[in-house]
């Protein structure tokens, strides 16, 4: 999960790992409508729920930790809350995902890119 590109910064990581929610191009686009699938089934496959949960922790703790690295680092407050941001950061950009599956116009992918930006904006910006 770890595609980071030599010298970034934890909060580089993790604007990194945003935009793989932003339905851009046409191989994103194809991948999320095959996680969608996969999300549908899994809602009547015990062993295929297993594993997206397990996928889905998975995620949420690589965001958890770039998180408390940022903050580590003096990126982020040293206070910020790592398990709560990354919890509102994975809902938001995977409900913004599948908006845009919903909604595939050019409008709705820039809405979901300014406001994943203006999430990591925020979260940034509470640094003092």
């Amino acid at each position: 999960m770890d595609g980071a590109l030599p010298g970034t910064t934890p909060l580089q990581q993790l604007r990194q790992f945003l935009s793989t929610f932003i339905l851009d191009s046409p191989e994103r686009r194809a991948w999320w409508q095959f996680w969608a699938e996969v999300a549908a089934q899994s809602a009547r496959d015990e062993e295929l729920r297993r594993q997206e949960r397990t996928r889905q922790t998975s995620q949420r703790r690589h965001l958890e930790n770039l998180i408390q690295e940022a903050a580590r680092r003096g990126e982020l407050r040293a206070e910020t809350d790592a398990a709560a941001a990354a919890e509102s950061i994975f809902a938001l950009a995977t409900g913004l995902a599948i908006l845009e599956l919903a909604a595939p116009d050019e409008a709705t992918i820039r809405r979901a890119s300014e406001t994943l930006d203006r999430k990591s904006t925020r979260l940034n910006s509470s640094h003092t």
